[in-house]
């Protein structure tokens, strides 16, 4: 009490944290690695710290690292027929996911990156996160913002900022917390397990023949693969995030 940031947001509290941290950097005459994670977020590859030294320190190019995330369920009920409730929303939700990731190729198949920050797990010279004002002060979005800067930035210096969220990433809680609109509360909340969800038809915008919706459900998630596995980048992109989904799990007790 005290000494509380006033109007703090989860972006001001992460920018304060970045200028710290750079101005120390830059009073010892050294460009540092800045490691941005959560509260709720470990690391089990005891490699992790080597391997962002090693990254970083053979390419003087590199400015960014997006790293990946181990998302992992651990509900506070050990009731089972809840449990089993929640598992169900969990599934709904990653087939809502699965189906927007999907459909946001299918339709700007050239807005796919695997440079995205996220918040448990981005990476940064504090120089260069410094430069670019660090990060926006807002309360949601704050980690992708950051890194788009990290990126024009680079574009314009002749750095990179480069994806490894495959190589390097941390484990992170599959939260129910309701802090934001996209918090999973909210979400979970929305969902009704037991009742058949419709969503857009993709297809629909090239065939008249196809209805406006569908069911969502593993069927039209696997049409879905089908198609984007037939664009450029489309069999790289299917790969790549049936490797991601792989990363979430459910705590056993």
């Amino acid at each position: 009490p005290g000494n509380e940031i006033v109007g703090c947001n989860v972006g001001k509290a992460r920018n304060r944290g970045v200028a710290e941290s750079s101005v120390r950097f830059q009073e010892l005459g050294r460009n540092g690695i800045l490691i941005q994670t959560d509260a709720d977020t470990w690391f089990e590859d005891e490699q992790f710290l080597s391997k962002v030294k090693t990254m970083l320190g053979s390419d003087p190019e590199v400015i960014g690292v997006a790293g990946g995330l181990n998302l992992e369920w651990d509900p506070e009920t050990k009731d089972p027929k809840e449990r089993a409730v929640l598992r169900k929303k969990v599934d709904r939700l990653l087939l809502r996911e699965t189906t927007k990731r999907l459909v946001e190729f299918f339709s700007a198949p050239n807005k796919y990156g695997r440079t995205s920050f996220m918040g448990a797990d981005m990476i940064s010279r504090s120089f260069e996160s410094a430069v670019i004002g660090g990060v926006p002060k807002i309360k949601g979005g704050e980690d992708g913002a950051f890194g788009s800067r990290l990126e024009s930035y680079g574009r314009r210096k002749g750095k990179i900022v480069v994806g490894a969220k495959h190589e390097l990433f941390v484990t992170t809680s599959f939260r129910e917390s309701d802090r934001t609109g996209s918090s999973l509360k909210k979400i979970f909340d929305s969902i009704n397990p037991d009742i058949p969800e419709m969503v857009p038809n993709v297809f629909a915008l090239t065939d008249r023949e196809e209805p406006k919706e569908v069911e969502l459900n593993s069927t039209y998630v696997d049409r879905l693969k089908v198609a984007i596995r037939e664009k450029e980048g489309g069999n790289e992109y299917v790969d790549d995030f049936e490797k991601s989904m792989t990363y979430i799990r459910l705590k056993q007790e």
